[in-house]
């Protein structure tokens, strides 16, 4: 039997599936994906406009002063100095990927006439729901039944913490996007092994992995995956066609970050503090896993996707699903820090989920109708006292949030808690509770008018002084904080020497000013606040605190 025959036994014609799940005649189904379209847009639109500070900021504000700087150097109308420290605030971004995102926004705000953060973040929108699109033509092409398909539409475009990760100033939707083109061309190239078919799933791959080449051991696992469902283990080690699409697909990506290295990029940094091997011998990094996954499809959310790879009757696609799961895990130990601290780096765990869920989501559904119909009464006891025992323990703990009586230690529990089930603080800050950014953006605006807009600024943020940066057109050195010394105790460096480090700052590199905006940190570096005693303080309020470190015939 050709390899063609025997692959078309394995699942229905996509095209023929394609039609029918989205078919003019079945007008309920169509109507259902609607209003799933436009639910997900309305809640993705909800405050876009506002400074992305809801979703790691810090990530977001690269991307933004990267953008600024391409369009600040289209429009010769701006001020020199405004172009200057753009320039300067982009040369020196911890830039590892194409910046292809920043690009586009740039070009885009050339041609509305001026710069609006919700325009890259509308992009990423377009690629998270083009995605979806793309998951119901690979649902249909391993054996997933319509409603299954629907089934993961929905669940990648209504889960909770996708709404958050979707509407970045990232290249992670996009690369996600790409992702699963990849994989959509390699079910293509399972079907007809064809040269012209592995090539192009190739080109997908080298595209995806020049975005940001993060997803490499999932494209590899998912398409060795399907060639050992069809071939078996050994046949498929000798095929020429597994090393062809590695090196077709790695090569680009491979001499893009090579020449990075090789002219000081940071890459070399990057990768020394992803990949940290004492750390997969620790509970904190397994438990940060679970809980970085747990964000963005809930703990209930992977038990579920996992049941349903067993459930799925196809076996072509028990085996692609199994790879992919695979391809995630193995991905998850090589970036060893950053999968049990980033909670985006599991952001591809949503739609492999959307894609695994389904078997088992149906299968609990008729679980539970049966149960409905055979013990209604007690059903609806149960479900009663689990109401009052949740509504009780909530009120409880408001109650005593309130009072002052939980400790930081409790608070923490519940907020891990929290985050196993997918119901993390990031979205109390989407909503809007906890976070001014208006008001944020007004001090740093005043921050950046104190020190003249100075490129010799040092700065204490939460974000490492990115958005700071972004909104009071300034730019320095990062002061570093605990996260830092977390970090090099991890990789085995020695302790700063803060004090040290202050004066070199200010004697090497004439360093002009000094800024915090966080007094935690800045209360944790008593010796730091003691030299800034020597020092000239501007201003200082509740929001932030200002030095002059110029020498007194320099300074105001």
């Amino acid at each position: 039997m050709s390899p063609k025959l025997e692959s078309d036994e394995t699942g229905p014609d996509v095209n023929v599936a394609s039609n029918s799940l989205l078919g003019a005649g079945n007008r309920g189904r169509f109507i259902l994906i609607l209003a799933i379209l436009l639910t997900g847009f309305a809640l993705r639109a909800y405050r876009i406009w506002e400074p992305p500070m809801d979703f790691h900021p810090t990530r977001q504000y690269i991307g933004a002063a990267v953008a600024r700087s391409y369009y600040f150097n289209m429009d010769s109308s701006i001020p020199e100095w405004r172009r200057n420290i753009a320039q300067i605030a982009k040369d020196n971004q911890e830039l590892l990927e194409p910046q292809i995102l920043p690009a586009l926004a740039a070009v885009t705000y050339r041609i509305v006439g001026g710069e609006h953060l919700w325009i890259p973040r509308f992009y990423s929108v377009l690629a998270w729901l083009a995605c979806g699109v793309v998951l119901l033509l690979i649902g249909r092409d391993i054996g997933l039944s319509e409603n299954e398909c629907l089934w993961a539409f929905a669940i990648h475009w209504l889960t909770p913490f996708s709404i958050l990760n979707s509407r970045v100033f990232q290249p992670d939707p996009l690369m996600v996007l790409l992702m699963f083109l990849t994989l959509r061309f390699s079910l293509r190239y399972d079907r007809n092994p064809s040269t012209r078919n592995l090539l192009i799933a190739a080109a997908m791959g080298a595209t995806t992995l020049f975005v940001k080449p993060v997803g490499v051991f999932i494209l590899f696992a998912g398409f060795a995956a399907l060639m050992i469902a069809r071939q078996g283990v050994a046949n498929a080690a000798r095929k020429p066609h597994l090393y062809l699409f590695a090196v077709f697909m790695l090569t680009p990506a491979i001499a893009f970050y090579f020449v990075q290295y090789a002219t000081g990029g940071h890459i070399g940094t990057q990768t020394e503090g992803s990949f940290i091997p004492s750390l997969l011998t620790t509970p904190q990094y397994w438990i940060g896993w679970l809980r970085m996954i747990g964000r963005n499809i809930g703990v209930q959310g992977l038990v579920l996707a996992l049941a349903g790879v067993v459930l799925l009757k196809n076996l072509r696609g028990r085996w692609f699903l199994g790879g992919l799961w695979f391809g995630y895990f193995c991905y998850g130990l090589f970036f060893s820090y950053h999968i049990h601290t980033h909670d985006y780096y599991s952001m591809v765990v949503i739609p492999i989920a959307a894609l695994s869920a389904p078997p088992a989501l149906i299968w609990l559904i008729a679980f539970l109708r049966r149960q409905w119909t055979e013990r209604r009464t007690r059903l609806i006891g149960v479900v009663a006292a689990a109401g009052m025992v949740c509504a009780a323990g909530g009120l409880t703990l408001l109650k005593m949030a309130s009072s002052g009586q939980l400790t930081s230690r409790a608070k923490d529990g519940i907020k891990h808690a929290g985050s196993l089930l997918g119901a993390d603080m990031k979205l109390l800050t989407y909503l809007g509770r906890g976070l001014d950014e208006r008001g944020v953006v007004e001090h740093y605006e005043k921050i950046g008018e104190l020190v003249q807009h100075s490129d010799k600024t040092i700065y204490l943020t939460h974000d490492f002084g990115k958005s700071l940066i972004y909104h009071g057109e300034l730019t320095g050195y990062a002061w570093p904080g605990q996260i830092h010394f977390s970090k090099l105790r991890l990789t085995g460096h020695e302790t700063l020497d803060v004090v040290k480090l202050l004066e070199e700052k200010i004697a090497d590199e004439g360093m002009e000013f000094f800024v915090s905006t966080e007094w935690d940190e800045f209360s944790k570096q008593p010796e730091v606040r003691e030299a800034l005693t020597k020092h000239t303080l501007i201003e200082s309020n509740r929001f932030f605190q200002v030095y002059d470190l110029r020498p007194p015939s320099r300074a105001r």
